[in-house]
């Protein structure tokens, strides 16, 4: 896609009309560019924001200025809604800029290809329009090259088959020609025998096909689910190793879409079209030549409408290319819809909006209904023309080779023969007429798979990772980080943790609280600064040693569809049942857990549905007690809980946080006053920080946040 620092594109002028203009912040001012390349700079000493203002189908962007009314605001451009959200990012830069006085650096995707303009398909790096099917094909041989002998053995079976199968016209021409053309007078019972061995041969003939077609059936059954499940292990493979950011740009309907519908695409191209086509090409070569040497004038007619087929099937290319990108957009939005809908089934039902969901859904489905009737539409229209147009040799055969028939340059026989061997010619080149569609599938299947697979780490292991972990003195160093350049959620944090110490992070909701535990778990790394672990910057552990060390209980509790047992297990995969239970009875969860149907092996469904909340967070803390981590970290962990059981955790904390270092959230203050200090985060900075009675000694952020729950208790 194309990108550029700081600029934008916008696509209509100040009258409205379409026009090819663009939008660069740069040395604190705006600089306007449109199609004529004339450039108008704006500066913004006396502007106080930027803003966007959104219309039917269109938007505009303008300038206001200090102490003016809008009647004053500068109108900077217009632009179709495909330009919206690259707008509204290019407002919150120069924003930051006039709040700051600091000039960020950022780059906007246009969503459109540099070398075409047209719209890409969402997270697509190479434009399906101006990908080059051969390099893309080119690249997936290498990928296919351990079925490279599966695929050929295939072929050969079913060419075997097909060959059994080739000697049946000649047989019929020769029976014609011997017994039935009236021309040579055998013998009754010399023409019988001979009729007999004739009909017993095909009969062999026929039983032999069969057989190779069913095991070459069975082979390409096998083959193809070697090779899609290959596919699919490494996108999964890749998918886990992407960080939270990189699998936050994809929907999750869009990556399982990727994984299922088109590994599928792909298998079956290079497996059942792969096989087929060395198949078809080869009989089609074989019979040409059988044809060629019955009659080359009667093959030449044969041959003559294929090169006008080939000719218009070129110059669809584009078009088939463009409804599969189309089809292959609605198809994601249909299977993103449906696993939200599913997903979130209790939301639905809570709300009572299950007529609102199915027609949100239905109109989503509908889309991917009408675009494939589109795309049939278009095959129904143009394949069976181009059909009929080959097939108009069958008919020029016909009416020229029965001429010749009559005129005794060619015997009934040989005649009856070559139009039998039609079918061999035409079958493969009807099935090759469908052959750019499918490759159309695939191209932009594999377009899809490789731009996974490319994926770059933006949080890779060094070469030289550290193996092993010691615990440490925890240190953010000047750690400013943002997920936008121009919108920093931390702002030059220093904080250090010392080892065995119990910190509890408070402050308002989004002051970045439950950032700076993502970073310290390395979901996130710092735009600049360093965290210090133990003497050591954190990226210079092996990421998953170093997270084997961490024990995490989010606010946001996931348990997967399967038993109480494996659900806590998954902490250590290789922990006793004892070990189990005794994580069970720290987190105050062993006594429900016993009362639940089956135990420890009672299945509670996709993400523990059958559960309370206060239970589903209790096997989570267990969870994370049966890692015994170096590091213990709680983010919002008593939240579900009632304040009796709360309580008790609150015992199992503190025999549990001992001998550990401890970093700890909590919206509701009072479960952090046995912490051995506090730090309040403002606005993505330390505001204050000091222990519980130092805190409310100094009489400010956090004095105010527990006076403002005193008194909602009071009134409770």
């Amino acid at each position: 896609m194309s990108k550029k620092k700081n600029t934008i594109g916008f696509d209509l002028d100040l009258s409205g009309r379409f026009c090819n203009g663009s939008l660069c912040f740069e040395g604190g001012k705006i600089k306007k560019s449109d199609e004529n390349e004339l450039t108008t700079e704006y500066s913004l000493e006396n502007i106080s924001e930027v803003c966007v203002f959104a219309g039917v189908g269109c938007g505009s962007m303008e300038m206001r200025k200090n102490g003016c009314g809008d009647e004053d605001n500068i109108l900077l451009c217009r632009f179709s809604m495909t330009c919206m959200k690259q707008a509204l990012e290019f407002c919150k830069m120069v924003n930051a800029y006039l709040k700051t006085g600091e000039e960020y650096e950022a780059e906007f995707d246009d969503g459109r290809c540099p070398n075409c303009g047209r719209p890409m398909l969402p997270d697509t790096k190479e434009c399906l329009m101006c990908a080059k099917g051969s390099v893309v094909f080119a690249r997936a041989f290498r990928m296919f090259k351990p079925y490279y002998l599966s695929v050929i053995r295939i072929s050969l079976l079913l060419l075997l088959a097909t060959g059994m199968t080739i000697v049946t016209p000649l047989v019929q021409g020769k029976l014609i020609d011997k017994y039935f053309s009236g021309l040579q007078s055998v013998p009754y019972q010399s023409a019988f025998g001979g009729l007999l061995r004739a009909v017993l041969l095909l009969v062999g003939v026929y039983v032999g096909g069969i057989v190779l077609g069913m095991v070459s059936t069975l082979m390409t059954a096998k083959t193809g689910c070697a090779f899609s499940h290959e596919m699919r292990y490494r996108l999964f493979e890749k998918i886990e190793q992407m960080s939270v950011s990189a699998v936050a740009k994809h929907t999750t309907g869009e990556l399982i879409h990727r994984i299922t519908r088109d590994t599928e695409f792909v298998m079956n191209m290079f497996v059942s079209d792969g096989s087929k086509l060395l198949e078809k090409a080869v009989t089609f070569v074989v019979v040409l030549g059988i044809l060629f040497s019955i009659d080359p004038f009667l093959t030449l007619l044969v041959l003559l409408p294929v090169p006008l087929a080939v000719a218009l099937f070129v110059r669809t290319n584009n078009t088939v290319r463009r409804n599969n990108m189309l089809l292959w957009r609605t198809g994601a939005k249909e299977t993103s819809a449906l696993n939200d809908v599913i997903r979130g089934i209790r939301v639905v039902k809570v709300f009572g909006n299950e007529d609102s969901e199915i027609k949100k859904y239905s109109a989503v489905s509908g889309s991917f209904c009408r675009m494939s009737i589109i795309n049939g539409r278009f095959w129904a229209l143009f394949v069976e023309p181009v059909s009929f147009i080959v097939g108009l040799g069958e008919l020029l055969v016909l009416l020229v080779g029965g001429k010749m028939v009559l005129d005794g340059r060619i015997t009934l026989g040989s005649f009856v023969s070559f139009n039998l061997y039609l079918a061999y010619i035409y079958s493969p080149l009807k099935w090759m007429s469908g052959l750019p569609r499918r490759l159309s599938q695939a191209v932009t299947s594999l377009l899809k798979i490789f731009d996974i697979l490319d994926e770059k780490a933006d949080q890779p292991d060094l070469d030289n990772s550290q193996k092993d972990f010691e615990p440490g003195d925890i240190e953010f160093e000047n750690v400013t980080f943002g997920y936008s350049p121009y919108e920093p959620v931390l702002k030059n944090i220093d904080l250090s943790i010392k080892q065995g110490e119990m910190v509890g992070l408070v402050g308002h909701s989004g002051a970045g609280k439950s950032t700076m535990i993502n970073m310290m778990i390395r979901l996130f790394d710092p735009d600049s600064g360093r965290i210090m672990l133990g003497g050591t910057d954190v990226r210079e552990f092996d990421q998953r040693l170093y997270r084997k060390n961490i024990g995490v209980v989010f606010q946001d509790t996931y348990l997967f569809a399967g038993t109480v047992l494996e659900n806590i297990l998954y902490a250590k995969n290789d922990a006793s049942f004892g070990e189990v239970i005794n994580a069970a009875k720290v987190a105050n969860a062993h006594e429900f857990i016993m009362r639940l149907p089956d135990g420890y092996n009672t299945v509670i469904g996709e993400n523990g549905y059958r559960l309370s909340g206060g239970e589903r967070q209790r096997i989570a803390i267990a969870r994370a007690v049966l890692r015994d981590p170096k590091i213990l970290i709680l983010d919002e962990a008593t939240s579900a809980l009632d304040p009796g059981t709360e309580e008790q955790i609150q015992q199992a904390f503190g025999r549990l946080v001992k001998g550990r270092t401890t970093v700890a959230i909590a919206h509701r203050l009072s479960t952090l006053r046995h912490a051995d200090r506090l730090v309040v985060i403002e606005n993505g900075e330390i505001a204050e920080q000091g222990s519980h009675v130092e805190l409310l000694k100094k009489r400010g952020i956090y004095y105010s946040l527990v006076m403002a729950q005193r008194q909602l208790s009071t009134k409770e």
